[in-house]
């Protein structure tokens, strides 16, 4: 399960970022115009090329459109880049190791006996961790993904 969770990940990770790169990582901005004798209607432009549209909502109420469009233009192709770097790093914090478990989770090794003769004991923790679990949950509805997964 091991392998196979981290290397469903990195699939995941790598198939946003090449989306992300494919559009250049550009950032987007929004806005929303109403027109005196008509609905508003919702605009995605990027921000290098403002008058060039990326998404247009159809019009209607200027403060549903508002929130929409908003949300949408927050989560443009530089946002998705950032995304994956912060969760790749995520991941290797918490890469596994075959003694250990997770090496972000592990406590540590610590030693317990008299002066002659020591015993180290290595707190293990469960692989693959709680956090990698929840990276994963990102993309359940995926048919690659398995329940086993879901922390």
């Amino acid at each position: 399960m091991t392998a196979d969770l981290v290397a469903f990940l990195r699939a995941r990770l790598d198939e946003a970022e090449r989306e992300a790169q494919r559009l250049d990582g550009e950032e987007w901005t929004w806005s929303v115009s109403k027109p005196w004798d008509g609905p508003a209607t919702g605009h995605i432009s990027a921000a290098a090329d403002p008058y060039g549209r990326i998404a247009v909502l159809p019009g209607g109420d200027a403060a549903k459109y508002e929130d929409r469009i908003r949300h949408i233009a927050r989560y443009d192709p530089a946002r998705g880049l950032r995304d994956v770097a912060a969760r790749r790093a995520i991941l290797a914090e918490h890469r596994h190791l075959p003694m250990d478990g997770c090496a972000q989770c592990a406590d540590g090794v610590r030693s317990i006996g008299t002066a002659s003769r020591v015993e180290w004991i290595v707190n293990r923790a469960e692989w693959p961790c709680p956090t990698v679990r929840h990276l994963a949950t990102v993309y359940d509805d995926h048919p690659d993904y398995q329940e086993a997964w879901r922390p």
